[in-house]
């Protein structure tokens, strides 16, 4: 299991925030390699109506010993799980 620390800006298809607004994201894959959960974070934040996200830090954790975190139980399941702050970043 990866987790990744980024920033990620609201698509025009994101029904929450406006278009272009920057956020910070704490994301969850479910990946064999660092470059699988890159492509997994890219790929399911842009279904959720996020663009052009900035990962900043990206490390591997052990789901087994996170079995409390909610978001990690949900990765280990469906295979990604993500947190967007509603802080406007810069």
């Amino acid at each position: 299991m990866y987790i990744a620390l980024g920033k990620v800006k609201a698509s025009k298809e994101n029904g929450k925030y406006p278009e272009g607004e920057k956020h910070a994201f704490l994301a969850y894959a479910k990946a064999a390699s660092h470059d699988e959960a890159e492509q997994i974070i890219v790929k399911e934040l842009a279904v959720a109506g996020w663009a052009f996200p900035e990962i900043s830090k990206i490390g591997v954790i052990d789901p087994d010993q996170n079995k409390e975190d909610e978001s990690v139980r949900n990765a280990n399941e469906v295979g990604f799980s993500a947190v967007i702050y509603s802080g406007v970043e810069q």
